[in-house]
């Protein structure tokens, strides 16, 4: 059985939002069979990540603010959502990132290509 890491989530949460790492989580969920937690995982992580950064918002430091929420979004995942669904002592091998990774740069950068193309500019 190959699986994300607890790291990995982590990291694709703080890196990306905890929507990416919900949908981590979501492919472990479904390599351990338990498909029908998919769907509430996934929405945990848009609403994580809509509603707290909403309400967070107003920090004047918004960098630390969104990195703050998504480092904490990772660590619900990959801490009490991972010991309720999968196994602590399940043995399984790394999967590996680069996929993931790799749809992550190419997201990003779309956006970022998109907002430079609408005139948006950091002040």
């Amino acid at each position: 059985m190959r699986l994300f890491t607890k790291l990995t989530i982590i990291l694709f949460s703080l890196i990306g939002t905890s929507f990416f790492g919900a949908l981590l989580f979501s492919d472990n969920l479904k390599q351990v069979e338990k498909s029908k937690f998919i769907a509430p995982t996934i929405i945990f992580g848009m609403l994580w990540t809509v509603v707290i950064n909403r309400v967070i918002a107003p920090i004047p430091i918004p960098f630390l603010s969104f990195a703050i929420t998504n480092l904490i979004g990772g660590l619900i995942l990959a801490g009490p959502m991972w010991n309720h669904y999968i196994d602590k002592d399940l043995d399984f091998v790394k999967r590996p990132i680069w996929g993931p990774l790799l749809s992550l740069v190419v997201l990003a950068g779309a956006i970022l290509t998109m907002l430079y193309w609408a005139g948006y500019r950091v002040r």
